[in-house]
């Protein structure tokens, strides 16, 4: 399983607990971590985010803390878990480029048996930022067969923008009945997955 991460702090934390239990229950023999080189925004994950992380927990004073740390360290140290970064997290291109700016990290990907992409920034460019009619399939929007990788992907979104995709019929419409700024709002969310083969 790959995991694109989005923001470092709690939600990092969030994160990692999720990549332990994927391993835990045997849904995944490795998790590859994927954090940005540099920040998009302030907050997104990066390499030195996971290290700080690790120490922050490894001196806390609740026991709880420091055993996640010991596992996760562990995890890390035989490579159940592995941090792999790449440049193109953070380049100005939508995913439908990714073929043709890093293939090497499409061909990374697509090893994995499932990809889950975290947060609002990579899910604007996995449906290429547009504002597509929201019941426009996400499969769809997001390329298609032509689109971001050839297996499986899972997107985990608070929605902070307006591209949107792949909602049942009138969803939007009584969403915006009971808020007009759904789309940006961020108390709404969504987790969409995709079957490409």
């Amino acid at each position: 399983v790959d995991f694109v991460l989005d923001n470092a702090g709690f939600e990092l934390f969030s994160d990692l607990c999720f990549a332990e239990w994927l391993v835990e229950a045997r849904y995944a023999s490795q998790v590859v971590l994927r954090p940005k080189c540099m920040p998009w925004f302030v907050s997104d994950t990066m390499p030195k985010d996971i290290d700080w992380l690790l120490e922050w927990l490894h001196k806390h004073e609740n026991s709880t803390f420091r055993t996640r740390a010991e596992r996760w360290t562990q995890l890390l140290k035989t490579g159940a878990w592995v941090v792999r970064p790449h440049a193109f997290w953070t380049l100005p291109h939508s995913f439908r480029r990714m073929r043709d700016i890093a293939p090497d990290l499409v061909e990374d990907l697509e090893r994995s048996s499932l990809v889950i992409l975290k947060g609002d920034l990579n899910y604007r460019k996995l449906v290429d930022d547009r504002l597509w009619p929201t019941t426009t399939a996400f499969a769809t929007a997001c390329g298609g067969a032509d689109g971001f990788v050839h297996v499986p992907f899972a997107a985990l979104r608070t929605l902070k923008s307006d591209p949107v995709a792949g909602l049942p019929a009138g969803v939007a419409e009584a969403t915006g009945a009971v808020e007009a700024s759904w789309r940006v709002s961020g108390e709404y969310g969504l987790v969409q997955t995709s079957i490409v083969g």
